[in-house]
C-alpha cells in the first residue's frame, strides 16, 4: 500500500471494516483512481465524528477539499438535531477550511475542533 496523503496507514482489514461501518463516506476519482476523500463516524443523531479527509498530492489545490467538506456537513445539517455534537481533529493548513465551515478549536493548543447545533 503506497502513502499518498498524511493519513496513517490501517491495517486493510480495518480499512474494509471502517468505511462499511461508516455512516457516511465521500469519494472522489479520477477515472480508476481515488483522488479524495472523507467520512464520517458516530451514532448518527448526536455525535458525528468526522474523519480521513484527504487528497492525494497531485490534486490539492483544486477545490476537492471542499467539495469533499460540502457533502460531509449537507449530511449532518440534514440529520442533526438540536444540541448534535460534530467534531474533527485538524492539523495547520486544514483548519483554514473547517474554520470556513464553523468550526472552532476545543482549547487553543490543541488540534481538536467542534461545532454544536
Amino acid at each position: 500500500m503506497i502513502k499518498i496523503c498524511d493519513l496513517i496507514i490501517k491495517d486493510e482489514k480495518a480499512i474494509y471494516i471502517g468505511l462499511e461501518n461508516a455512516l457516511f463516506n465521500v469519494t472522489i476519482y479520477d477515472k480508476e483512481k481515488l483522488i479524495a476523500m472523507g467520512r464520517i463516524v458516530g451514532d448518527g443523531a448526536t455525535v458525528f465524528h468526522i474523519i480521513d479527509v484527504a487528497v492525494h498530492t497531485a490534486y490539492q489545490k483544486q477545490g476537492l477539499g471542499k467539495l469533499v467538506m460540502d457533502h460531509i456537513m449537507s449530511y449532518i445539517e440534514e440529520n442533526s438535531f438540536k444540541g448534535t455534537y460534530v467534531n474533527l481533529i485538524s492539523e495547520t493548513p486544514a483548519n483554514y477550511l473547517y474554520e470556513k465551515y464553523g468550526f472552532k478549536y476545543v482549547r487553543e493548543d490543541t488540534p481538536a475542533m467542534f461545532i454544536e447545533y
